[in-house]
């Protein structure tokens, strides 16, 4: 083999091996896509009860036991824990009363339902909130609820005088806040 021939021989082999790196590098580097578009959003969160005012408060002796309103989640979140507040209020006779705020409790998630009389028919009567006398107080209630979903709340007074205390005119004010610590946040919808 002459020198021409070998030094022609050394470049083909030179450009054979650049092209096999050249090959094997391509084949390493690749780009991922996702077909599937991400959506990015924002969620929002509100509980309201159906009344912010129960005037007049029925008594726990009545036939209906008691007075009645909602709470309701209109937000799209699902929220874990709501605050519950009142203000009780008399006009006639003495401050010796409570007021209850009771609602029916299956679980976490499910509310039961009240009869006609109001008792609890499905689920476990729970308290929620007691105000003596006339008093402001607030309490947390966990109790999950996902968007749209409402609970039956029970405000009823229950009288503390001995004996027959008669009727009184009780009022009471209902406000119910949420805050982002009480909120399941969004999954999310990577694919």
């Amino acid at each position: 083999m002459s020198k021409r021939t070998k030094k022609a021989a050394a470049v083909v082999v030179v450009i054979l091996n650049c092209f096999g790196l050249a090959f094997a590098n391509a084949t390493n580097v690749g780009t991922a896509t996702n077909s599937i578009p991400q959506l990015i959003g924002s969620g929002s969160w509100k509980v309201v009860p159906s009344v912010t005012t129960v005037n007049p408060v029925i008594r726990d002796t009545a036939a209906a036991k008691g007075s009645y309103f909602t709470i309701t989640n209109t937000g799209t979140l699902q929220t874990l824990s709501f605050t519950l507040g009142q203000t009780t209020t008399t006009t006639s006779g003495t401050n010796a009363y409570t007021v209850l705020l009771n609602y029916c409790r299956v679980s976490g998630t499910v509310a039961g339902t009240w009869s006609a009389t109001g008792t609890c028919n499905t689920g476990v009567l729970t308290n929620m909130l007691t105000n003596t006398n006339a008093s402001t107080n607030s309490a947390a209630v966990t109790f999950t609820l996902a968007p749209l979903a409402t609970i039956s709340v029970q405000c009823q007074y229950h009288s503390t005088t001995a004996g027959a205390p008669g009727n009184r005119n009780i009022s009471d004010a209902i406000s119910v806040t949420v805050t982002r610590a009480n909120v399941r946040t969004a999954t999310s919808t990577s694919g």
